[in-house]
């Protein structure tokens, strides 16, 4: 909230970035159907379940914070249950845990790892946002929000090309010049990198992990901006006989980016990546729900009762 309003989720073309916001966590909103089931089963918030929050626009500098609270929530036989970037953050923690000797002996306390829809090694749709002005939100407002420039596409990941300008493809490791192409500042960029890099390191062997997924939607993996970035990129048909909204990026039947199949913002070869670079990863495919309903499903809920 910014003076009282709701300026996160629904509201952030309202955000002034240069005044103090009041953080809070989201258990009221979308994670609620999650908390309502852990606290169905006898879990008390403060008490043997925690919640983190986090500014996603500034995560360099409150890391230190962020890992402290982690460490006084890491008690013994923890499952860590995150979603979307929350599980970037989680591994990035989890990672930098393993590189300090005097506490990796925390890690030991960790038992299993639920990653609902994972955005590790970043998603396509992200340039979308951050590239093009036409897009729901400001890209002036959030051109300097951290958690946006560790949702770019890692070239770790995505090894395909994942935008053409002026009839130029350009890959994932090309963000750099693709960045200075579109006047973002591509030294934030290089700053943050080896976090990304970070988030994508092995996780620890002997953690049970689980990735929660879908694998059923049209999902952008690449996008056409011709040459212009202000304009919206090339439209396509879409490539299954998925239902599509009336929204921003669905529209009169088409699809804004090439699309291949994942949960409608995730690729699911970003997913299949992951899992081969983490061998003690398995998959759980939940059918007929998206990036953002898959929180709310039935399957989701014996997952995660099994595991706590």
């Amino acid at each position: 909230k910014q003076n009282n309003n709701e300026v996160w989720p629904r509201h952030i073309n309202k955000m002034d970035n240069n005044k103090k916001v009041t953080t809070m966590n989201n258990n009221s909103g979308h994670f609620n159907t999650i908390t309502t089931i852990i606290e169905n089963a006898k879990y008390k918030e403060g008490v043997n379940y925690y919640t983190m929050i986090y500014d996603f626009r500034n995560l360099q500098n409150n890391l230190d914070n962020i890992m402290h609270l982690f460490l006084t929530y890491l008690n013994k036989s923890t499952v860590i249950i995150a979603y979307d970037f929350g599980c970037v953050l989680a591994n990035i923690l989890i990672n930098k845990l393993g590189h300090f000797s005097k506490h990796s002996k925390y890690l030991n306390n960790i038992d299993k790892y639920i990653m609902i829809a994972p955005t590790i090694g970043g998603v396509p749709m992200t340039l979308r946002d951050y590239l093009s002005g036409n897009g729901v939100v400001s890209t002036k407002l959030i051109e300097n929000y951290e958690s946006i420039i560790l949702s770019l596409p890692c070239p770790h990941i995505y090894k395909h090309p994942i935008a053409i300008y002026d009839n130029i493809s350009y890959k994932a490791n090309n963000m750099e010049h693709l960045l200075n192409l579109a006047n973002k500042p591509s030294q934030l960029y290089k700053d943050l990198h080896h976090l990304q890099e970070l988030s994508l390191f092995p996780l620890p062997e002997f953690i049970n992990c689980i990735v929660v997924t879908s694998n059923q939607y049209n999902t952008p993996f690449s996008y056409d901006f011709t040459n212009d970035f202000n304009n919206e990129p090339v439209r396509y048909k879409p490539l299954n006989n998925n239902q599509l909204p009336n929204d921003d990026i669905h529209f009169n039947g088409t699809f804004e980016g090439a699309q291949t199949i994942g949960d409608g913002v995730v690729p699911f070869m970003a997913i299949k990546e992951f899992i081969k670079n983490n061998k003690n990863c398995s998959l759980e495919l939940i059918k007929d729900k998206d990036h953002f309903t898959i929180l709310k499903s039935y399957e989701l809920s014996l997952v995660i009762l099994s595991n706590i």
